[in-house]
């Protein structure tokens, strides 16, 4: 699928956890902000096969693996003065407490936190609705609404700061 990308957005094609970890890292050190709205897989398998695995007389298959890089958290570690990262958490239940243990924990400028428990928004949903919690731990709701325009609104928000 092709997406379509307006400017002034660049694209930057990665196949791992580990190449995303070194294109952010790349874009980020001349960016005014990062928003993460990725879902990077925690883990990855330790090796991978050159060719096809073929079945054998075995029931079972065992795949090891291992942890993948925290990309937030590294990128914090690089962050300079006047850049802004912001992340996301989704959760189930203690929404508000993880998303700030997480903010403080990768040192974010905001977090937007959302509720996975609600099958009405987030994912498979074409609305959400969220909390945008900055560094200072001051929280703004944001009502159930189009995922493009909820877009919008919190590219205002951090951005007005």
């Amino acid at each position: 699928s092709t997406i379509k990308v307006e400017k002034p957005y660049k694209v930057v094609l990665v196949k791992s956890a580990l190449d995303m970890l070194e294109a952010v890292k790349q874009e980020f050190w001349d960016s005014y902000a990062l928003v993460m709205v990725a879902a990077v897989a925690d883990y990855r398998p330790e090796t991978t096969a050159e060719q096809k695995i073929k079945k054998n007389n075995s029931e079972t298959l065992t795949i090891n693996l291992v942890k993948n890089p925290d990309i937030l958290k590294e990128i914090s570690t690089i962050k300079k003065s006047g850049q802004l990262v912001v992340g996301f958490c989704a959760e189930s239940e203690n929404l508000l407490s993880s998303a700030q243990k997480k903010m403080q924990e990768k040192n974010l400028d905001f977090i937007v936190a959302n509720d996975i428990s609600n099958p009405e928004i987030g994912f498979e949903s074409n609305y959400n609705a969220v909390t945008l919690i900055d560094k200072s731990g001051n929280q703004q709701e944001i009502a159930k609404t189009a995922k493009k325009d909820l877009a919008k609104i919190l590219l205002n928000k951090i951005f007005k700061s």
